[in-house]
């Protein structure tokens, strides 16, 4: 066996037995945009406050499947219809309603935005127009599962597409 050495080892630095202090955590929340804050004028011309505009964000999944819409619009269930009926008049106006949501062309959705919002200014409350654009893509399902139901009524009955609404019709009304 090798005699063993005895090494001499020279410590530059003593042990640390301080106890350490870390600065704390950044927040987890983003800061806010510069072109959601409202810089109001005093009469000199220069802002005085800033106001920050907190939009109200999309809830994760889809609306109907994964959340129902009335529980996250801060308005009541009757006014909601009311804004559904009347963006349903709109998109009638302006979306080709033989195509999905997917496959309308991106300017249609945003002129039905633009005119939904200047009749509900409170719909500008909502990140990215959520509620719009959701209650643009129920609609939308809707129509489809409508026209699916008359030609399936239409194929059942054997005749014209004015008669089997009027069955469709009057078989809703007994019901």
């Amino acid at each position: 066996m090798p005699p063993s050495r005895n090494y001499h080892v020279l410590h530059r630095f003593s042990p640390s037995t301080l106890r350490m202090q870390f600065s704390p955590e950044c927040l987890l929340t983003p800061l806010p945009c510069s072109f959601r804050t409202c810089y109001p004028l005093n009469e000199g011309g220069e802002s005085e406050t800033s106001s920050v505009v907190v939009l109200i964000p999309k809830p994760k999944g889809e609306a109907g499947k994964n959340y129902k819409l009335v529980d996250h619009v801060q308005c009541s269930p009757e006014q909601l219809s009311d804004m559904e009926t009347r963006i349903s008049v709109i998109a009638k106006e302006v979306l080709d309603f033989s195509r999905t949501y997917t496959t309308q062309e991106q300017s249609k959705l945003t002129t039905v935005c633009e005119k939904a919002a200047n009749q509900y200014p409170d719909l500008l409350k909502y990140d990215s127009n959520w509620v719009m654009l959701n209650i643009i893509k129920i609609i939308l399902r809707n129509h489809r599962k409508g026209c699916r139901k008359s030609t399936t009524t239409t194929k059942e009955v054997g005749t014209g597409l004015k008669e089997a609404r009027a069955v469709r019709f009057a078989g809703s009304r007994v019901g």
